[in-house]
This record gives C-alpha cells, structure tokens and sequence, in this order.
C-alpha cells in the first residue's frame, strides 16, 4: 500500500510503502526500520478525505493514506484506532502513581518532620518573638470566644474579679521551677471548662472550670499543669507545628503570602492537643511543683476523674491521655498537704466573673 510519510522534524513529504509485519505496520522508503505497533496506531483526522495516522501521542511522525484508501486493510488490526486520548496504561497510572508519592510525601511532612522539628525550633527562638506571638494570639482567642458567645471581646471577655489572686498563685507556683517562666493568668468569661496555656505565658482559666471545680487546689493543680507547658514551651511547639503546617498547605492552594498561618492560630490552639509525651511531662512537671509547694495534687487528680465520669467531658482532658491513668500518677507521686489559697480567697477566684 502506498501512502505520505512525514516526520514531523522536517516539512519534508515521503512517498512510502505500508506492510503489516506481525504485530506492527513497516513503512518503507522513508529511513531504515520504520516500524510502528498496530496497537498505538490512531486516527488523526481526515484532511479532504485522507486518512491521516498517528502512532501513540508523543511521537511527531505522521502518515497519510494515498486518495481511495480507506484503510480497510489496516483498521481491523488496530484496536484504538478510533482513541483520542492516551490510555490509562500510558498516562493515568503514572499520574496517579506520581500524585500518591506526593500526597505521601506531603502527610510524611505534616505528621513527622513537622512536629519533631518544631519543639526544637521553638526552644531556640528568642523569649522576646514567644511573647509578641502570644500577644497576638491571646487576642484572636478573645476575639474568636466572644464570636461564639456574642460577646464584646474588649470588655465582656476579661474577668477583674479574682484575677489578681489567681495570679499571685501562679507566680508562687512557678517560682519553685529552676528557672521560673514568666506566667501571666487570666480569667476569662467563657462557659467552656478548660484552662489553656498560650506562647509567651500567657495562661487562661475560664469560668466554666472555675465553676466547675470544687475546691482552690484543683485550680491550683490545673494552674501547675499550665505552667510546666509554659517552662516547656510546649504551646509555642504547637504553634510552630500548625502555622508550618497551614504554611505548607497554603502555598499548596497558592496562598503564597501565608496569610492563613497567623489568622487561623488561635482557633486552632483553642483546640489544640498535645502529644501524650507533652502531657506526661507537663503532668511529671506540674506534680513537682505542687510538691515543692507544698500543696496537695490529689485535688487534680480527682477533678480529672469527676470532669470524665460527667456528661459533658471538659476540653481540658478531653484529648489527653486518660484521665484513670493520669490520676493514679499524680497521686502516686503527690506529696503536698497544703492548700494553695485561702478561703477569701478562693472565694474571689470562684466569683472571678461575676
């Protein structure tokens, strides 16, 4: 069979003869060992008439059929004659296969090198950047629970009364640490039962805990927990992990100002879980300092085991480790018999918001 052969380099036009050779069609008089596979031959279009080939879909050759061949020799044996598109052999398979490395890779990223960097990143920034950081953060907090509460973040989130002794309370504790953080604690006006630890020490008890607490040494004890996060630097070590991670995932979706990272922090340490090692060792720290206190730890324990035998399970255990497990421990290791604050004032902390 006679047809044009052109390829595809060149404008250069070959008279040539076809033969069908097993499994491919040779095409003879253009070059040595032309030979194309009778299963990547594909239409191309029809030009006034003519048959115009393709074989496979990153080859530039082409083949033109001479005028009143219709190809009836040929079509038969090739079976995606009529394709379009490369096959999903060709092109889906290693595209998929491509995609899921790169998913792997991005998860290896979130869940691994992430988190094991990100404490060490964090204990070597400056206490100067933690505390900016914190600022900021503490604000977004504020700002996101009077959202929810249809609050006035300005005036109707922080709580006057109380404050002062929670915060003496919290200086005593932390200065029985080696090198004592700088803790700054406040109450806020929340119904949520959860005190959390923020960068640059910055520690929030809300009402709902305070509520929910029945004595000064559970505080006490949930303040000594937040303050051995705090020594740690362990919120910075999350904030670090999150804003990596929301940087990452940003510049995936082409945010490339990163405008995600610090917009979406206090949300996400509002909920934040630490690792379990994390909270061991803030459970290990907190425990030594009510020892050297003074002050009774069996009061946290029992409001970790009243706060999960409830029918609302408080944030502040809520993603720990479980609750039975870490009160055992804290009473096996608690040496204390004191108690951290005075009736007076308990009592003020109590009625910290009114």
């Amino acid at each position: 069979m006679l047809a044009r052969y052109n390829d595809g380099e060149t404008t250069d036009v070959h008279r040539v003869d076809l033969a069908i050779d097993g499994g491919d069609l040779v095409i003879s008089g253009a070059g040595a060992g032309i030979r194309w596979p009778l299963a990547e031959i594909h239409l191309l279009d029809r030009e006034t008439g003519l048959l115009r080939l393709r074989c496979g879909f990153e080859r530039d050759d082409r083949l033109t059929l001479a005028a009143g061949d219709d190809g009836a020799w040929l079509i038969p044996q090739c079976p995606n004659f009529r394709r379009t598109t490369p096959g999903w052999r060709r092109h889906g398979k290693p595209m998929l296969l491509w995609g899921g490395a790169a998913a792997i890779s991005v998860l290896l990223l979130v869940a691994v090198i992430i988190p094991l960097f990100s404490q060490q990143v964090a204990n070597a920034l400056p206490e100067a950047f933690e505390r900016r950081l914190g600022d900021a953060v503490r604000g977004q907090v504020l700002s996101l629970l009077a959202r929810i509460e249809n609050k006035d973040a300005g005036t109707d989130m922080v709580c006057g009364g109380g404050a002062a002794a929670l915060g003496q309370a919290a200086e005593r504790l932390a200065g029985h640490l080696e090198r004592p953080p700088r803790v700054r604690v406040s109450a806020v006006n929340s119904k949520i039962k959860n005190a959390l630890a923020l960068p640059g020490g910055h520690i929030l008890i809300f009402r709902g805990l305070l509520e929910f607490a029945e004595n000064g040494d559970e505080i006490a004890g949930v303040l000594a927990h937040e303050i051995a996060h705090v020594a740690r630097r362990h919120p910075l070590a999350v904030a670090i992990e999150r804003a990596n991670t929301f940087l990452l995932f940003g510049l995936l979706i082409g945010d490339v100002a990163g405008g995600t990272v610090i917009a979406g922090l206090g949300q996400v340490l509002l909920g934040a879980a630490y690792s379990r090692a994390a909270e061991r060792e803030a459970d290990a720290t907190a425990i030594e300092i009510l020892n050297k206190a003074g002050i009774r730890g069996g009061p946290l324990a029992d409001l970790l085991l009243r706060a999960e035998e409830g029918p609302e399970v408080p944030a502040l255990i809520s993603s720990h480790p479980g609750a039975k497990d870490r009160a055992a421990a804290i009473r096996r290791l608690a040496r204390g018999r004191e108690s951290a604050f005075s009736g007076e004032d308990w009592q003020a902390v109590r009625r910290a918001c009114g």
